[in-house]
């Protein structure tokens, strides 16, 4: 099975336009190889909020494990989140296909790869997919990675993220994809799951991972400047930026 920390991660993006009629569509891939389709469910929490939950569980011995994944996307303000499909396609790819309001002279940056999967890929695979239904869960409370403070200081970025609970270092991965910067969160909760007069109780291993995109849209982060760690419960984030405009005079 595919690792969950991949789970729900961005793959590419690819911006369409059908002819006749000029309608434009915003098409998000998240890799979902190895999650059935009713493991999966979606949540539009606002017009630019869309959040993605995909679970799984597995038995090992006299342990059972189970493993949930949130991933929440902020879309474009001139988009119609709420009339967005989400399909899960043959070869493990989970489509969020978001039609435009009107034609934008500017088109999203495309992602020409990540975690192995092309572009091409991505553009070939719309085909025999099963559609996920978007719930409407604006009083769906989602507390984890949802509000944060940016400063910019110079050419340093900081994010300070607030935390439901103090997570260990050791569970927290930030990583940069373009212009974003990722937050993967997991945590691990330990139970016991009563069974019949017959077994004995086994061992319940439930794995939550949480994974949010910060982007600054104005400057390109650094991935090998990143440096994170945990204060009072708040997640602090420091890494270098460069300012697409010093980039394009660079290049």
């Amino acid at each position: 099975m595919e690792q969950m920390s991949n789970i729900l991660e961005h793959v590419c993006t690819i911006f369409t336009v059908n002819t006749p009629g000029c309608h434009c569509f915003l098409k998000i891939f998240l890799n979902a190889k190895g999650i059935k389709q009713d493991s999966l469910s979606a949540y539009l929490t606002s017009k630019r909020e869309i959040i993605i939950n995909a679970k799984t569980e597995t038995s090992k011995e006299n342990e059972i494990i189970c493993r949930e994944v949130q991933n929440k996307l902020t879309v474009p303000e001139n988009v119609m989140a709420e009339n967005s499909k989400i399909m899960l396609l043959l070869n493990g790819l989970l489509l969020i296909d978001i039609p435009y309001m009107s034609f934008g002279s500017s088109k999203p940056e495309q992602s020409r790869e990540r975690n192995g999967i092309t572009l091409q890929e991505c553009e070939s695979s719309i085909q025999n997919e099963h559609n996920i239904k978007l719930e409407n869960g604006e009083k769906l409370q989602t507390k984890h990675l949802d509000r944060h403070e940016t400063i910019r200081e110079g050419n340093k970025l900081i994010l300070m993220i607030p935390l439901d609970e103090n997570y260990k270092e050791e569970n927290i991965k930030v990583t940069v994809v373009q212009r974003s910067v990722c937050i993967t969160i997991t945590n691990l909760d330990y139970s016991i799951v009563k069974q019949n007069s017959n077994k004995s109780d086994s061992k319940h291993l439930v794995q939550r991972t949480y994974y949010k995109e910060y982007e600054a849209s104005d400057c390109i982060p650094d991935p090998e400047s990143i440096n994170f760690y945990v204060d009072n419960n708040r997640l602090i984030v420091n890494l270098n930026i460069t300012k697409t405009s010093q980039l394009s005079q660079i290049t």
